[in-house]
């Protein structure tokens, strides 16, 4: 439970081991971005959404998310256009944590949004879901290495299927050649259009396919457990859903209608007792962006440095 007496993070820190067999070929490098936002930023151009496009994004979506947007095209806010029928160019909508949508979500958010440009933000995610159907509009898939494995970057990204290729700088790599060792990672990750050294080197000794499967089946045993205790009662069916059909979130909502004040003892206990990182955000229990339900609850990590999650609730909840 406890890795090396190390604090478990919120997010996966520490980046797997799934070295590749002798038959096996590396994921290919010019599929991989420096960063999730740096992905994002491009396959919003590759789909010429300018800066006349207005992109439709969720209020709570963290500064990255909206400059990588801004970089191309204009944000605006998911809950307003929403609230005044505001026609969009496209529209970024976020699996929270890795909690996938379910099918009768994704068919509203499709009719919804059917002349919009689809972007499924779906960096926590972890596996790399099926395809939409072929729309009206471009569908862009996003997927953060970083946020799933724990690595020093990296971003994918498809658009209607397809990987879309990064192509690194030449004065980029010179500068970061240069100043890598005291290059903070946020304008690396942002600015520096070439790959860190260190997840090059992890992607061309692991099998990136595998490693991500691999952490999909661990917080699938890790959400398993959880549903199998009283910690979980309060969660929806389409939560249940997620987890029967394969979902790997990274993130679990817990405690859910607890008062603050007990939240904040729950979570310095455990962080004080058991080393794990938590946070008091809130989540959207109806998984529908059409119909939000924000509540506040303790956002627990689930991935794959964590094990026997029960467990520890447990010890501390006595």
């Amino acid at each position: 439970m406890k890795k090396n007496n190390k604090i478990i993070g919120l997010w996966r820190t520490i980046n797997p081991e799934h070295k590749l067999l002798s038959d096996k070929a590396a994921f290919p490098l010019k599929y991989v971005f420096p960063s999730g936002r740096q992905a994002l930023s491009a396959a919003i151009s590759a789909v010429n959404l300018g800066r006349s496009a207005r992109v439709a994004v969720p209020e709570w979506s963290s500064h990255c998310v909206v400059s990588a947007v801004a970089r191309y095209a204009m944000p605006i806010p998911l809950n307003e256009v929403i609230a005044n029928k505001i026609k969009v160019d496209g529209v970024l909508l976020y699996e929270q944590w890795g909690w996938s949508f379910s099918k009768e979500v994704k068919a509203e958010l499709g009719n919804y949004f059917k002349d919009s440009v689809f972007i499924l933000d779906a960096v926590d995610s972890a596996g790399f879901s099926p395809e939409e159907k072929k729309r009206g509009k471009d569908f862009i898939h996003l997927t953060s290495l970083s946020k799933l494995l724990g690595l020093s970057g990296g971003g994918i990204v498809r658009v209607n299927g397809h990987y879309l290729e990064f192509k690194a700088t030449a004065q980029s790599k010179q500068l970061l050649d240069k100043i890598k060792t005291d290059l903070p990672s946020l304008i690396m990750k942002q600015d520096i259009e070439a790959l860190d050294e260190k997840l090059e080197k992890w992607l061309q000794q692991n099998d990136l396919l595998a490693a991500i499967e691999q952490e999909r089946m661990i917080r699938q045993q890790n959400l398993t457990d959880l549903l199998n205790n009283s910690l979980t009662e309060n969660w929806p069916a389409w939560m249940r859903q997620a987890v029967a059909s394969g979902a790997g979130p990274g993130i679990a909502p817990l405690f859910r209608g607890v008062a603050k004040e007990k939240l904040v003892v729950i979570q310095n206990a455990l962080l004080n007792n058991q080393n794990i990182e938590t946070s008091i955000y809130n989540f959207n229990w109806s998984g529908n962006p059409l119909k939000p339900q924000y509540e506040p609850c303790l956002a627990f990590p689930v991935h794959g440095l964590v094990s026997n999650p029960v467990a520890i609730l447990k010890r501390i909840i006595k």
